[in-house]
């Protein structure tokens, strides 16, 4: 909708609640205008490979809590993303590891 159309509704419009009504026409205006722009959102296969290489390089920084007992606050590490993926990946391996390793008897 063009803003000569959404002019044009405005004027046709009676004096009483003119200002509810030009409210609701420019937030269907705007809405109509935004929603197309999100149909364009998917980016063709070889550009998402491009994007995850930059996202895996992209500086992440996370609030890590303070260890127990102290009065220490938390504090903030910052890695690349490709670095959260590999910590969080060994610890994944690790608690499976330890999960499998319980699960085994000693011997009597």
């Amino acid at each position: 909708m063009s803003s000569a159309v959404v002019g044009l509704l405005i004027q046709e419009l009676p004096k009483g609640g003119m200002m509810m009504t030009r409210t609701l026409i420019l937030g269907i205006a705007a809405t109509i205008v935004a929603a197309p722009s999100g149909a364009f959102a998917d980016t063709p296969a070889g550009n998402q490979q491009a994007q995850n290489t930059s996202d895996a390089r992209e500086i992440v920084c996370r609030r890590m809590p303070p260890p127990a007992g102290t009065r220490i606050g938390p504090r903030n590490i910052c890695r690349t993303q490709a670095e959260w993926d590999l910590l969080q990946q060994q610890n994944r391996e690790e608690v499976e590891r330890q999960q499998d390793a319980s699960h085994y008897s000693r011997g009597n």
